[in-house]
């Protein structure tokens, strides 16, 4: 026992040896102690006393600087410094500690402190916020887990979070983890279902509670939205909406706003509204439905007569996934109105009658129709007045058309017959349908020629059968009445017949010359031509043709006197005075008119300034007196021509002689003209430019004149005077009003429109459509509207038919007789019972027949009804029998046959025999032109003219002609001549089940979500079925299967609709598609049924979480790994299907803020990945918490824990701790004195962490190893900090591992300074260049002396030593900067240069010195200006030079010196003026002036130069000198005058000043016009009025008759019910001018109208009702 104290005694102490050995102390401190608080006595522990730890500088090194613990120096003891946080120093740490290091001197020694921080527990758990949110899915099942936010207590160990408690409620619970650090976390667990139309919102509380004592907690507010699931279908307010309306409503009126809720929340409460499948196109095409707010809008056109009540199923549905819906019926019932005018069939709208058709003759079977009924039905026609032409009622609701008066075709060839129809309904509504009627001709006109006198002009010599005249008869016939033919009758031309001379073309009318004809010999001829028609019997007329001959120029002129034959000779006296007569020409034509028109002209002459011919008599008189120069014999030859086209001329030569000599005299003229040199350009352009003006204004006056004259020509204007009586002749316009019957209004039509408008002759062929000539007869006042009367009694059918229907029905009541039951024998009318069979049903069905019946038969029927009616009713088969005769006897008054027949019959099946219904024998048929007439032109039908049967022409289709109608008729109409009669033929056509139900698809898909409860409906589309009533669709069928039946439904209109119903819930993950067969069957006989594939696809919910591979994963990892690095691919499977499968990864967010930056999430592939630097050293494992959730609404969460667990590798490079990186050293320190500890420290354990260190060689210091991971640095050689001023040492520690990591840390040692060099001066002689006249006191040089010494050391003092007196007084040296300062001012001239010797010393102990010369040199500056030697400047310098001087003779040579050296001193010589610059020359540089030239006459014998002399300096002085130069020997002096001697200015000539005066006024003139002109050209613009009446009129220049002028009234609007007239706003007024060449554009709206109706015929007048 002894012996194991022992040891353990040696063991303890061995471990107490080895950490003084490591110098390590370890002691331990609670965190958040007291500043003093006793940690250990460090003194004692180290075996340090008081005294040695002020002695070797004890003192605490810290790594981050804080000084959280300190030592007490005098007592030895190591305390708290400053408060010590544990979570601040350390953090989540299991353990903490403070470690500090503990230097001291003599000799340098380091130790490390450890002071370990005990936790306790001063920390609350905190959450990170006070409020969180969660939203969990109604849906969601019990026990889904659901992560919380984990609280945070910065305490560690039991003093952390311990436990979590949740609020107490009736949905959720908590369920805590620990996770592998210790750490709890809390997941919310739902323990009972949640419905969120119950409770949408809960609010609990989260707290955290820690372990310590006393226990800590805090509090986290859960709020938890429950999310809306689509389980609630929208619901409508109604199972049903009637709505009533108009059928006239607008498009977009408002019928109904649809209103449906939806209890579900956000988007899947949000209702939209849509028309079901079921809708019809045509209803969809007639109403709008509005998806967002329910408005059912019309966008069609409804109509009552088309359809009565619209059923739409509506369906809402919301936005959720999946969607639901929910159904409504709307029933829209239309309320009729008036809308519907009255139709008017006409059996043929272009009618040909003879002209001599007879009053009565009927024309054509007019019907009326309107689909309204009631009032609104009732119709009345009307014809318009002053026509020959009537109607006549021929039954309720057809008219006769028939001739009233004689018809004349010429007169009104056709009739454009507007027929009124109106209904009696508010407002009433008409028709106007326009029949035409053309008038067929007989030959009643006898043709008539246009002119009963033709004048023709023909011109003589005319060319042998050539056209002369075209003659036109018209006939007003048509056809052969009016085709004419034209022939000669008998007339003589000299004395021959005119049918040799003549002849005329029989067809159009055009006459031929058969000779040529001469003037001369004869000169009218007259013709007679007779028209003939060729009608039966032809009639005919005749015209007279006066042919009248015109001259043409085809005879010469032939001169009388003086004769051709001879040369004529005349004798004129030389006195003879101007204008006298010295002979006359004499000359005749043989043409006529113009051309014998003469005229004489002087066409050659000897002088033709002597003698002058008169242009119209010929006589040949003297111009002017005769001179001796004059020829005695002069001849002229005179041209005489006529005025023809072309002109013919003759000439006739004529020689003068002139006698006896007569005084000369010499007039002279009194405006001679001046001297052509008196004018000036200026003139001459002045003139041009006047009389240019002059001209040009002259030919726009003339210009404006003929445009001017051109349109006055050309206006239409409308009020003209008769040429005759000098009247005109105007015809006023009635006032215009609109005259209403049923009151006693007049409304005044408003003003007339006012035109002025101005047309080209050529107008008329233009293309221009409003406005053109009209020559017009019609008169305003002559037009008058009427009313026909209305007081005629109209037959009310509808009261008529329902009274005939009343009869039958109590006929059947008291008889009890089924008119099917009788036999055809007893009533002897064929189709008899048919037709009455066909009244029952249709009273049977509660319908109404409207019947017509003449108001010849109304007397008998109200007989017949008394009958019925009164006293008891015999059961007696006459009156039976009578009863319904009348009933279809009622058919036939009304013109109706009626026929049933089954569709689908083959061509030429017996319909039924019309000829024996309407009283007809075959004879009839084919005289009376019996024929069908079908509205739209097909001929279903026809009738066997052979035997009267009605037949079918062509295969009948039902559906086709009738389409879903419930009942189909084919009505006709049966039209017969003499007399027209029209009756209207109904077949019924019964339906047969000829067609099968078709879907419009084969195949349909429905997708309905997993969730939809039991017994939810689909709605299925419908089998069209063709067929009608029992053979339509009756009923659907559906495959078997074990979840969906069929609901079936009969809708409004009777049609079977199939809705499919869910009987068993689904589930996708077990069936996902169904495929099934949806059969329609309709009720025919067979029965015929189609199908359609229905194929359901159900869609999937999100009820399936994500679900991992693992619940745990464990991963190792090298904590090496580069960022990017793949750790783990994670996969989660859920079974749902699309995004409801989609499976995402997220973190949780218990996962800490660190290992977020370390790690990376793709949360599409699942791969976990390394985003930051991984460290063994800080973390060996890190666990991630793992979330996968799907895409789904709401989403699916899956959890899972991932653990990486790290490897360590060698990553850690040794770390190195110097106790000082900067450490100061004198350079004249010992070898061996220790100046640094070093530490070296590697955190990677085993032969990572063995380290080395090393110096860099060839340095005066070495590393000695003091413990294992600690070394000295030492001194090894002497320092010098001149040579090494300091030593970046670079200390490198390495460790053992593979690959080994190495650290560099470099130590700044500074070598301190000692005075051990004197200053030096950068050269020993200084050379300084200063320039004259420098200023003094400045700087004129800088000396330099180094040190290379620290501080004071360094520090140097400029001196200047003793030398010559003037010297150093001259200079000055400053003592810190060495700046060398001259005292005053040098003069090159005086002294050029200096020496002086400065001292350099320094201020360290002892101090140093040093000297050095300075050499100044002084240097030239440019500061005198030249001296002129020679010649002198005092007196003006005189020179005389010959004037034989030869070129370069030497003249005088200046002299010139400079003070100054060099370049300063170096002259140069410019002549600067001169009198003559071309005499004389004076060298650049040698000063001498020498002659350039010869001596001439005009040279000045007296020169004066002036010489420049300048030097080279910088800037440059200079000085001049004036030299006057004399040359000898005396010369005549010229006097030179100038060449350009300005002239006088030319006088204006009075002959220039006037004519400049008059060209100038003449502008004036013409201009002040041209303004005029343009002034009134506007005026007349504005003021254009044509015609009195305000209306244009054209009329051709040479008519003869007078213009009929109308004048427009004031145009009233005048109601017959009011008194009251209504004027229309002022006159509109038009100004339009067309140029001549109007025609031919392509203008479309003014046209020639040539109106065939004459106005005054036509009066419209309003007849009373």
């Amino acid at each position: 026992m002894a012996k194991s104290i022992k040891r353990l005694i040696y063991f303890v102490l061995l471990a107490c040896v080895s950490d003084l050995i490591c110098g390590r102390l370890q002691y331990v401190v609670p965190e958040e102690m007291e500043r003093g608080t006793f940690v250990g006595n460090i003194a004692e522990d180290l075996g340090l006393s008081i005294g040695e730890m002020s002695f070797r500088k004890f003192r605490l090194v810290s790594d981050d600087g804080k000084q959280l613990l300190k030592v007490n120096m005098e007592n030895g003891i190591l305390v708290v410094n400053e408060r010590i946080d544990r979570e601040i120093l350390c953090g989540r740490s299991a353990t903490c500690s403070l470690s500090q290091d503990i230097a001291v001197d003599n000799p340098l020694e380091m130790h490390r402190v450890d002071v370990e921080i005990l936790d306790v527990n001063d920390n609350s758990p905190r959450f990170l916020e006070s409020r969180y949110t969660l939203q969990i899915s109604e849906l969601t099942a019990a026990g889904a887990l659901f992560p919380l936010e984990s609280a945070h207590d910065a305490d560690v160990g039991t003093n952390a979070v311990n436990s979590y408690e949740i609020s107490t409620n009736k949905h959720f619970g908590l369920k805590a983890h620990t996770r592998s650090d210790g750490s709890k976390i809390a997941e919310l667990m739902l323990e009972n279902p949640l419905d969120r139309e119950q409770d949408s919102t809960f609010h609990l509380t989260l707290t955290a509670i820690d372990g310590g004592i006393p226990r800590k907690s805090d509090t986290a507010e859960i709020v938890i939205t429950v999310l809306d699931v689509n389980d609630n279908a929208p619901v409508f307010d109604h199972q049903l909406y009637r709505v009533n309306a108009l059928e006239s409503l607008p498009k977009g009126s408002l019928i109904l706003t649809l209103n449906a809720v939806d209890l579900d929340q956000g988007t899947n409460g949000e209702v939209r509204y849509y028309l079901t499948s079921h809708v019809s196109h045509r209803v969809r095409e007639l109403f709008s439905l509005d998806s967002e707010t329910g408005h059912i809008i019309v966008q069609g056109s409804l109509d009552y007569e088309e359809e009565k009540i619209y059923q739409l199923e509506v369906k809402a549905v919301d936005r959720g996934t999946p969607a639901l819906a929910g159904r409504v019926e709307v029933l829209v019932e239309l309320i009729d109105v008036n809308d519907n005018a009255p139709e008017l069939k006409i059996n043929s709208l272009s009618i040909e009658v003879s002209e001599n058709a007879t009053s009565g003759t009927v024309v054509a079977i007019i019907s009326v129709m309107d689909r309204d009924s009631g009032e609104n039905g009732q119709v009345q026609c009307r014809l318009p007045p002053y026509i020959p032409f009537k109607l006549q009622r021929s039954s309720h609701k057809q008219y006769s058309l028939v001739v009233s008066d004689t018809l004349n075709r010429e007169i009104s060839p056709f009739y454009n017959i507007s027929i009124s129809a109106w209904d009696a309904g508010l407002p009433s509504l008409s028709t106007n349908k326009t029949i035409h009627i053309s008038i067929s001709d007989i030959n009643d006109n006898a043709p008539q020629f246009t002119q009963s006198l033709y004048n023709v002009f023909l011109m003589e010599n005319n060319a042998v059968g050539a056209s002369i005249l075209a003659v036109t008869a018209l006939d007003p016939d048509l056809g052969k009445n009016s085709k004419i033919s034209y022939f000669l009758l008998d007339s003589f031309v000299h004395e021959s017949s005119a049918s040799g001379h003549f002849s005329v073309n029989s067809e159009s009318g055009r006459i031929y010359a058969l000779s040529s004809f001469d003037y001369e010999i004869q000169k009218q001829i007259k013709i007679n031509v007779q028209a003939r028609d060729d009608g039966t019997p032809s009639l005919t007329s005749t015209a007279l043709v006066n042919i009248i001959i015109l001259d043409q120029n085809d005879n010469a002129p032939v001169i009388l006197s003086p004769l051709k034959d001879n040369s004529s000779i005349a004798i004129a006296s030389n006195s003879a005075l101007p204008g006298s007569l010295v002979t006359k020409i004499i000359a005749t034509d043989a043409d006529s008119g113009q051309n014998a028109r003469l005229s004489y002209k002087l066409l050659e002459a000897t002088d033709h300034s002597i003698f002058s011919v008169g242009y119209t008599s010929g006589e040949i008189r003297i111009m002017r007196n005769f001179r001796e120069q004059d020829a005695l014999r002069q001849k002229l030859v005179v041209l005489v021509n006529d005025n023809g086209q072309p002109s013919l001329s003759n000439t006739v030569s004529i020689l003068f002689t002139v006698q006896g000599n007569v005084s000369e005299n010499t007039f002279e003229r009194k405006n001679k003209l001046r001297s052509p040199e008196l004018f000036s350009d200026l003139n001459f352009l002045l003139i041009i430019i006047l009389g240019s003006t002059s001209c040009i204004f002259l030919i726009i006056i003339l210009l404006l004149a003929t445009v001017k004259c051109q349109q006055d020509r050309n206006i239409c204007c409308c009020y003209r005077q008769d040429i005759s009586t000098g009247a005109s002749r105007c015809r006023s316009v009635a006032k215009a009003n609109l005259n209403y019957p049923d009151n006693v209004q007049t409304l005044p039509m408003r003003d007339s429109y006012e035109y002025t408008v101005c047309l080209s002759p050529e107008s008329s062929k233009s293309d221009f459509l409003f406005l053109k000539p009209c020559h017009q007869t019609l008169l305003v006042d002559d037009i008058n509207i009427c009313d026909t009367d209305r007081g005629k009694q109209v037959i009310e059918a509808e009261s008529f038919g329902e009274t005939i229907l009343e009869v039958r029905s109590k006929i059947r009541k008291n008889i009890g007789f089924k008119f099917g039951n009788a036999k055809n024998e007893d009533f002897q009318v064929t189709g008899l019972i048919r037709r009455v069979k066909r009244m029952e049903e249709i009273t049977e069905a509660g319908r109404s027949q409207y019947i017509q019946i003449n108001r010849r038969d109304r007397t008998a029927f109200w007989q017949i009804y008394n009958w019925v009616y009164s006293g008891t009713m015999a059961k007696s088969i006459r009156r039976l029998f009578y009863c319904v005769l009348l009933i279809c006897v009622s058919d036939l008054i009304c013109g109706r046959l009626q026929y049933v027949i089954p569709e689908e019959m083959g061509r030429g099946t017996f319909v039924g025999n019309i000829a024996e219904d309407l009283g007809l024998s075959i004879g009839e048929m084919s005289f009376r032109k019996f024929r069908l007439v079908s509205d739209d032109g097909k001929q279903l039908l026809k009738v066997n003219m052979e035997n009267g049967i009605l037949v079918v022409n062509e295969r009948i289709d039902r559906e086709i002609l009738c389409g879903r109608s419930a009942t189909c008729s084919l009505s006709q109409d049966i039209a017969v001549d003499n007399p027209l009669e029209m009756h209207r033929v109904d077949v019924e056509i019964l339906d047969v089940n000829d067609n099968s139900p078709r879907f419009l698809e084969s195949r349909y898909t429905l997708q309905i979500s997993e969730l939809t409860a039991a017994g939810a409906l689909f709605p299925l589309e419908s089998a069209h079925d063709a067929d009608v009533g029992t053979n339509a669709v009756n009923s659907y069928e559906i495959s078997t299967n074990k979840h969906f039946g069929l609901k079936a439904h009969t809708r409004s209109d009777g049609s079977k609709i199939a809705e499919l119903i869910l009987e068993n819930p689904l589930d996708r993950e077990q069936d996902s598609t169904f495929h099934l067969t949806l059969t329609a069957i309709d009720g025919g006989i067979p029965r015929k049924s189609g199908t359609a594939e229905i194929v359901i696809t159900v869609l999937d919910v999100n009820d399936n979480a994500p679900v991992f591979d693992h619940q745990l994963y464990r991963v190792n990892a090298l904590e090496s790994l580069p960022k990017g690095s793949l750790i783990l691919t994670l996969n989660a499977v859920d079974l749902d299907q699309g995004t409801n499968g989609e499976v995402r990864y997220y973190l949780t967010s218990h996962v800490s803020h660190r290992v977020r930056e370390l790690f990376s999430l793709d949360s599409e592939t699942g791969h976990i990945r390394v985003q930051g630097t991984l460290d063994y050293e800080a973390e060996k494992v890190y666990q991630l918490g793992i979330q996968a959730v799907d895409d789904g609404t709401p989403a699916l969460v899956g959890r899972t824990e991932v653990l990486v667990e790290l490897i360590d590798v060698n990553d850690n490079a040794p770390e190195l701790k110097i106790s000082s990186l900067s450490i100061e050293v004198r350079e004249d320190v010992t070898s061996g004195t220790a100046i640094a500890i070093i530490s070296v420290m590697d955190r990677d354990s085993g032969e990572n962490g063995q380290v080395q260190c090393q110096l860099p060689p060839n340095i005066p210091f070495k590393l000695q190893r003091s413990s294992n991971k600690q070394y000295s640095l030492v001194i090894t050689d002497t320092l010098n900090r001149e040579i090494s001023p300091f030593y970046n040492i670079s200390i490198s520690a390495w460790d053992a591992g593979s690959p080994p990591l190495s650290t560099n840390k470099t130590i700044h040692i500074s070598v301190s300074d000692i005075n051990d060099n004197a200053p030096q001066f950068t050269q020993s002689l200084y050379n300084v260049f200063l320039m004259e006249n420098n200023a003094p006191g400045a700087s004129i040089f800088a000396v330099t002396a180094l040190d290379p010494d620290l501080g004071k050391n360094s520090e140097i003092s400029y001196f200047l030593l003793g030398g010559f007196m003037h010297e150093t007084g001259d200079f000055r040296v400053g003592s810190e900067s060495g700046h060398i300062y001259a005292l005053r001012s040098f003069d090159y001239e005086m002294q050029k240069n200096f020496q002086i010797n400065v001292l350099a010393q320094d201020r360290g102990i002892p101090s140093l010195t040093s000297s050095t010369l300075v050499s100044i040199v002084i240097l030239d500056q440019n500061d005198n200006i030249p001296v002129i030697v020679s010649p002198s400047n005092e007196n003006s310098p005189f020179v005389i030079v010959p004037k034989s001087a030869h070129p370069g003779y030497l003249v005088t040579k200046v002299i010139a010196t400079d003070a100054d050296s060099g370049q300063n001193a170096r002259l140069s010589y410019l002549l600067i003026e001169a009198t003559d610059h071309s005499v004389f020359s004076v060298g650049f540089t040698s000063g001498e002036i020498r002659t350039m030239r010869k001596f001439n006459e005009q040279d000045a014998l007296r020169q004066i130069i002036v010489i420049l002399v300048s030097d080279n300096g910088q800037p440059s002085l200079s000085s001049k000198v004036s030299i006057q130069i004399t040359v000898q020997e005396n010369v005549t002096e010229n006097t030179f005058e100038q060449k350009t001697k300005p002239r006088n200015p030319e006088l204006f000539s009075d002959l220039n000043f006037v004519l400049i005066i008059v060209l100038g006024l003449t502008s004036c003139i013409f201009l002040l016009i041209i303004l005029f002109l343009i002034f009134v050209k506007f005026k007349q613009d504005q003021n254009i009025c044509c015609c009195m009446s305000r209306v244009c009129y054209y009329g051709q220049r040479n008519s003869t008759d007078a213009p009929q002028i109308t004048a427009v009234p004031t145009a009233n609007l005048n109601y017959l019910d009011s008194v009251q007239t209504l004027p229309i706003r002022e006159s509109y007024n038009y100004t339009v001018c067309l140029s001549p060449e109007s025609s031919k554009s392509d203008f479309l709206f003014l046209k020639p109208c040539h109106p065939k109706l004459p106005p005054e015929d036509i009066n419209i007048c309003d007849f009373e009702r």
